[in-house]
Parts: C-alpha cells; sequence; structure tokens
C-alpha cells in the first residue's frame, strides 16, 4: 500500500519527505509539498491532517504539556495564580524558515503562537503546528532550547545554535 501511495504522489510532481524524528507522527506519515509551495501531511492511511484552529492548537497545547503548563501557571507567576495562556499569533513562513535557522527544527508549516502570561511578565512560550499539531515549548527568550512535547514529556531537544 505504501509503495502505491509514493508512486501515485511521484507520478503527481509532489515530492514527498518522510518524517523519522517527530513523535507526534507515524514513522510512514509523509509531508507532501505541491507545486504552489504549500505543505500537506498524509498519513499512512492516506488521509490528509486537516488544520486545526487557535482553539484546538491551545488545547493540544494542555493536552501535550499540560503538567508543566499548570505547574508554570499556579508556581512560576509573580502573584501565584494570575498567569493564563494566551493566543500570540499565526506565525508566517518567512518566520518559520528563521526559526528552523536558529534551532534547526524540521518543521515547514505555519505556526500558531502561544504565551503563558501573568499581570507583569510572560512565562513560557509555545509554538503549535497547523496541520502536524507538534507542540513545542520555550522559554520567555531568545538563546533557549526548543522542546518538542508529547504526552507531557520531551520528545525532542533542538538547542539554539549558538549554544553549540
Amino acid at each position: 500500500m505504501r509503495n502505491a501511495i509514493s508512486k501515485k504522489v511521484i507520478l503527481t510532481g509532489i515530492i514527498v519527505i518522510t518524517i523519522m524524528n517527530l513523535a507526534s507522527v507515524s514513522v510512514s506519515a509523509k509531508w507532501c509539498k505541491n507545486s504552489n509551495d504549500s505543505w500537506n501531511y498524509i498519513e499512512e492511511n492516506n488521509n490528509q491532517n486537516s488544520e486545526i484552529t487557535a482553539d484546538e492548537a491551545r488545547n493540544l497545547i494542555f493536552k501535550e504539556d499540560g503538567q508543566h503548563v499548570y505547574a508554570v501557571m499556579n508556581n512560576n507567576s509573580v502573584v501565584s495564580g494570575t498567569a493564563k495562556l494566551i493566543f500570540d499569533t499565526n506565525i508566517s513562513m518567512d518566520i518559520i524558515n528563521k526559526i528552523k535557522e536558529q534551532w534547526e527544527m524540521p518543521t515547514s508549516e505555519e505556526l500558531y503562537s502561544f504565551d503563558i502570561v501573568d499581570d507583569y511578565c510572560e512565562l513560557e512560550h509555545y509554538y503549535v503546528g497547523r496541520y502536524s499539531k507538534n507542540v513545542y515549548r520555550t522559554g520567555n527568550q531568545g538563546g533557549l532550547t526548543v522542546y518538542l512535547m508529547v504526552d507531557n514529556n520531551v520528545v525532542k531537544e533542538y538547542p539554539w545554535i549558538g549554544l553549540k
């Protein structure tokens, strides 16, 4: 079945890239780029992942890293209990390419950006893949490691290139 899908994709002129390092996708899952430079995520059963909304992305953060989110919100805020997870912005491909350069992250999709903030400062930062549904956590300042989170565990680290 996989060979038939690959042949079909190649014959239609789509570039196929197998994703090996992202824990939230199966090893046989593929990203396909079409001639319009848009990316589609295709699972082994040939279904495309649909684009998620910002609300769904926010819920994924709680699912994949909720223990940490609640710990930060309840313990690390200047005024304990006042922190909240808020939607920051959609991140364009121009910014994604800069992120990829600085952290060597494999993502080639637009991301949602979220912050944990209290009344005084930003405490943590999250990116969520619009199609892959990958959840990435990083600190509130540049130059820190980005973590791919799955089931409240770090499954992959992307150190800032300045730390190498």
